[in-house]
């Protein structure tokens, strides 16, 4: 008799061990994609900086040769990959209006026809961009050479197009 008793009481704890090993899981499995995307923006944010510190300083050897004005006027709207002579990971080439939809994530390419350096994410649940539309979530930055001397002198920046947000919830 005391194992018919124990029987329903033994099924009802393993249900509830497997509710919580499950729970436990899926709590798992959204801090693993938190931390995958917070690295990816972390990636791409050492690219954009990679490249911002390697635009300035062939800025300032080319103003050197050239004058900085001269080489300003040049690469207003230029590609900034091929300013600075260095592909980064992932590097897709110049495309005149790309159709973003069939762009790998993880992806960076320069959009000629707007002029823009575009990153696709891989993961886009924390990246969040204004103004909203229902176009595919990318990030896109454009090359920027500003300054006159005798101020502060010449700054070259990739700026983004637009504002942006990308971390939790």
């Amino acid at each position: 008799m005391a194992l018919l008793g124990n029987r329903p009481r033994r099924r009802l704890e393993a249900a509830l061990y497997v509710l919580v090993a499950a729970l436990l899981a899926l709590v798992l499995l959204d801090r693993l994609q938190r931390y995958a995307e917070l690295a990816e923006r972390a990636a791409m944010e050492t690219t954009l900086a990679n490249l911002q510190t390697a635009l300035q300083v062939k800025f300032m050897l080319a103003a050197a040769r050239s004058g900085p004005k001269a080489v300003a006027e040049a690469w207003r709207g230029g590609n900034p990959v091929t300013l600075v002579g260095s592909e980064p990971p992932n590097y897709l080439g110049e495309r005149n209006d790309p159709d973003l939809h069939s762009v790998p994530g993880g992806s960076w390419l320069f959009d000629s026809g707007r002029k823009e350096l575009v990153y696709v994410p891989r993961s886009a649940r924390f990246l969040h961009l204004w103004p909203i539309g229902n176009q595919v979530p990318v990030l896109r930055f454009t090359l920027r050479v500003e300054g006159a001397p005798p101020s502060s002198g010449w700054v070259v920046h990739l700026a983004p197009v637009g504002p942006y947000t990308w971390g939790s919830r």
